[in-house]
């Protein structure tokens, strides 16, 4: 079962009412999104400590996928299950290891997807 298509449609035509709905609700989505915030902390720092150039520019460029990957992940969730409360926190991650951290994001992206999948 896909618990993404047990959701009720809000295009405009017949659109169900967001008002007073949030996304922190969820329970799998909201810290997806806070985890993914504390991720992104963390390879920025990777990619300012850097060692060489190359580093520097690849760590800045899988961070700007990070972002546009949660960007996506928190707009459609915003619009399936309500608001992006203001005042967003990130759970914080610590990470000295490009690929430990990149590796570590990977099995998290996959394991949301599976309890999506289930």
């Amino acid at each position: 079962m896909n618990i993404l298509l047990d959701i009720p449609n809000y295009s405009k035509e017949g659109e169900t009412s967001q008002a007073g709905k949030s996304i922190m609700d969820h329970p799998i989505l909201y810290p997806f999104i806070q985890r993914l915030e504390g991720y992104k902390t963390a390879l920025k720092g990777i990619h300012w400590h850097g060692y060489n150039f190359t580093v520097h520019k690849q760590i800045d460029e899988i961070l700007d996928d990070v972002s546009e990957f949660q960007d996506t992940i928190a707009e459609v969730g915003s619009g399936l299950y309500g608001i992006m409360p203001l005042g967003f926190v990130g759970i914080p991650y610590t990470a000295t290891d490009p690929m430990g951290c990149i590796d570590y994001i990977i099995a998290d992206v996959m394991g949301v997807h599976f309890l999506f999948e289930a």
